[in-house]
């Protein structure tokens, strides 16, 4: 399997469980200095770890987490009704297709082992 067939399963996959862990339940985020830490932050810190480390997996784990709260932070709407809407899933799809479209650009700058 290609590295850029890889990237897209393990991206694909986490916003499917990331989906299925958050839709039925409230999940509590953590919080620092008063703010709530979404998923979303914790995809750009394994994006920036990952580009150090050359690492497919997390690159792809953190893109994932990212993309998957990026339609909450266009419109600054944090809810999980929000998160949970048919509007959000929407957003979601499109940037899961403009992902795939722009799969093998997006790899092509990082060279991963």
């Amino acid at each position: 399997m290609t590295e850029v067939a890889q990237f897209f399963l393990i991206f694909l996959g986490t916003i499917i469980v990331t989906r299925l862990v958050l839709l039925p339940q409230r999940i509590l985020y953590p919080r620092i200095f008063g703010y709530h830490v979404h998923h979303f932050v914790y995809g750009i810190v394994l994006v920036v770890i990952a580009l150090f480390l050359s690492n497919l997996f997390l690159y792809a784990v953190g893109l994932g987490l990212f993309v998957d709260e990026l339609p909450l932070v266009f419109t600054q709407k944090w809810s999980w009704y929000r998160y949970n809407s048919a509007l959000c899933r929407i957003e979601d799809v499109a940037i899961i297709v403009a992902i795939f479209l722009l799969r093998s650009y997006i790899l092509l700058p990082i060279s991963f082992h």
